[in-house]
């Protein structure tokens, strides 16, 4: 009997701290990563960008994960980070 294993990575969509250090970054500011330290980002939600990213290409990649296989029935562990950018992906 061959067994495998697959691991699948999803990141979030884009949240407003993502947004944020690309304006640090456009305005040229030497540490556009100091907005992952601003408390009002500790739990960002998505930007209209990553909602629309999360509508179109999640549930996709998603449904194909989720699939059965040929080989049987099929085993999934969901693990997700309780981040609201994450849930909201």
């Amino acid at each position: 009997v061959t067994s495998s294993s697959s691991i699948y990575l999803i990141r979030h969509g884009e949240s407003t701290v993502n947004a944020r250090g690309w304006e640090y970054r456009q305005q040229g500011d030497p540490c556009p990563h100091r907005a992952y330290h601003e408390p009002e980002f500790f739990d960002a939600p998505l930007t209209e960008v990553g909602r629309e990213d999360a509508r179109q290409n999640m549930q996709s990649r998603l449904q194909d994960i989720m699939e059965a296989t040929d080989d049987g029935p099929v085993r999934r562990l969901v693990v997700s980070s309780t981040l609201q950018r994450a849930l909201e992906t």
